[in-house]
């Protein structure tokens, strides 16, 4: 337990050292490497410490997946914390990404009517107002802390499980070389 607890805090510390120095441009990269580091380690823990009493699949598997389920839910909770305490501008600026993205589209259509009658607009909203509707819809939707924490703690677990998964197969493997 102790050990999934300080690579989270390593993590959390990590990431907002990266938000307030700048050192990497993209805060987001560098705490997914971190996470699947960190995962990686705690499931071959895991696994190796379930291998010294038994050596059944199930077994090994449950055994990885403890250390990481608990860092992969300390994780997701400082994940709603960073986004919506001290980098709740981050989603903003994604969110002017998709707007702008959505404009070009307008244009590449050949307008705003074309647009609308390709992508089944509502005939009585204008431009303006189905832009500040993308805009409320997703800000919402996708772009706030905590769907972020949700979509990271379904993509961590389902990482987590993977790599347990392989690693008690490579020990399930190895069992005759490892007694």
């Amino acid at each position: 337990m102790r050990i999934p607890l300080l690579f989270a805090l390593t993590w959390m510390v990590v990431k907002i050292i990266i938000f307030y120095t700048s050192i990497v441009t993209d805060t987001l990269q560098a705490g997914i490497f971190l996470n699947l580091l960190f995962i990686a380690i705690l499931v071959y823990s895991g696994v190796r410490k379930g291998a010294a009493t038994s050596m059944e699949l199930f077994h090994l598997l449950k055994a990885g997946m403890r250390p990481a389920a608990t860092y992969v839910l300390l994780v997701s909770i400082g994940i709603f914390c960073y986004y919506k305490f001290l980098d709740a501008d981050f989603f903003e600026s994604r969110l002017e990404e998709v707007v702008i993205q959505t404009q070009k589209g307008i244009e590449s259509a050949g307008g705003w009517e074309a647009f609308r009658k390709s992508e089944n607009v509502d005939p009585s909203m204008d431009k303006e107002s189905f832009l500040e509707e993308q805009r409320t819809s997703l800000g919402r939707i996708l772009f706030s802390a905590l769907p972020q924490a949700s979509y990271s703690l379904l993509a961590l677990t389902m990482t987590a499980f993977f790599y347990s998964f392989i690693t008690s197969f490579i020990f399930k493997g190895m069992q005759r070389y490892l007694k």
